[in-house]
């Protein structure tokens, strides 16, 4: 029986899994620290299982809690000015317990604070006690409302003053902010520059908080950050065809991006130069046209058993040369071009 017993559960036992109970990552906000309104606590607790939760309300020089409550949340007024240590607590079970306290100090002063969030162009008033407010932007603009959106003209440094009333006490504070006006096109100019294409981006008075994405659509990429990204050099492969390659830049600044496309065409086709030499036959003149007479370096003159012709008068035009052929035999001669040292073009020339 022992051993029947024994081997049903070796055979459960690799079916048998365990989840990991946590102790729950207690934390809570809160707004409203003005005395005689309400205070509003949210419970920002994070627990991988369902937990309980419990607040307390301590003031200080007391013994016992003020004010106990079981719930999510909490809402509050507190019954004097005074510093009060406010605890919460979560159980998630299984003896799994955490708690955590901050102290606030409950007063009727009036205190000026403000938060700008650039992204959004979003002033909030962190004033409290206070029941009117005046802003001064610091472009020349003004708003009453306790979070006003404003929009900038211009990307720079503004002085932002708030200024806060409870209708018998005022406070003001001033605030330098930065705010970045989304102007960005990620537009860019190009131009070739030997075996390389330079490229050029608008957005260059951005500063120095801008991050340069370039695909270079040939499966080449670069990020760069600030300044040394607006201008950058690429060499395309060489593949022997004209190609065009699809050109992406991505520009970042602060939260504001754009993406542009371009299509750069990259000549790479081997060109077919073209030779012409003519009258052929001819008893007086033989024209040379090449479209490469600059890397023209010698022309010489073959009878049909290889023997060199000396003396051969070749006279340069715009086009190309005049080869005075009067002197010569009436006969076939081998004509050779050379281009550099291993490119050599050979043309069958008749004299009659």
């Amino acid at each position: 029986m022992k051993k029947k017993i024994l081997t049903f559960l070796i055979f459960i036992a690799p079916f048998i899994t365990y989840s990991q109970h946590l102790h729950p990552a207690v934390n809570f906000d809160y707004n409203n620290l003005c005395y005689g309104g309400i205070t509003f606590f949210t419970n920002t607790t994070v627990s991988n299982a369902p937990a309980t939760y419990t607040w307390s309300v301590l003031r200080q020089g007391f013994a016992q809690p003020v004010y106990t409550v079981a719930t999510v949340n909490m809402t509050y007024q507190f019954p004097a000015k005074d510093t009060y240590t406010i605890l919460l607590c979560a159980d998630n079970g299984g003896g799994h317990q955490d708690c955590m306290a901050q102290q606030i100090i409950m007063d009727s002063l009036i205190h000026a604070d403000f938060q700008y969030i650039d992204c959004d162009s979003k002033f909030s008033s962190f004033s409290p006690c206070a029941t009117s407010q005046k802003w001064d932007f610091g472009d020349g603009n003004t708003s009453t409302l306790k979070n006003p959106t404003h929009y900038y003209a211009n990307t720079g440094n503004y002085n932002v003053k708030l200024v806060v009333s409870n209708g018998t006490d005022k406070d003001s504070i001033t605030k330098s902010i930065f705010s970045y006006t989304n102007s960005v096109t990620g537009a860019f100019t190009y131009r070739h520059e030997k075996d390389s294409v330079f490229f050029m981006a608008h957005d260059t008075t951005l500063g120095g908080n801008v991050t340069y994405h370039w695909d270079f659509g040939d499966g080449t990429e670069e990020e760069i950050f600030s300044f040394p990204g607006q201008k950058v050099r690429h060499k395309y492969p060489s593949i022997k065809k004209d190609t065009t390659y699809t050109v992406h830049l991505h520009v970042e600044v602060f939260c504001n991006e754009w993406e542009t496309e371009q299509d750069v065409f990259i000549a790479d086709s081997v060109k077919a130069t073209e030779t012409l030499v003519f009258p052929n036959p001819s008893s007086h003149l033989i024209y040379i046209e090449t479209e490469r007479k600059t890397e023209l370096t010698d022309i010489k003159l073959f009878d049909v058993l290889g023997q060199e012709i000396k003396g051969l008068n070749a006279i340069e035009n715009l086009r190309g040369f005049n080869i005075d052929i009067r002197n010569l035999a009436k006969a076939t001669y081998i004509l050779r071009l050379y281009y550099g040292k291993d490119d050599v073009k050979t043309y069958k020339m008749i004299v009659n």
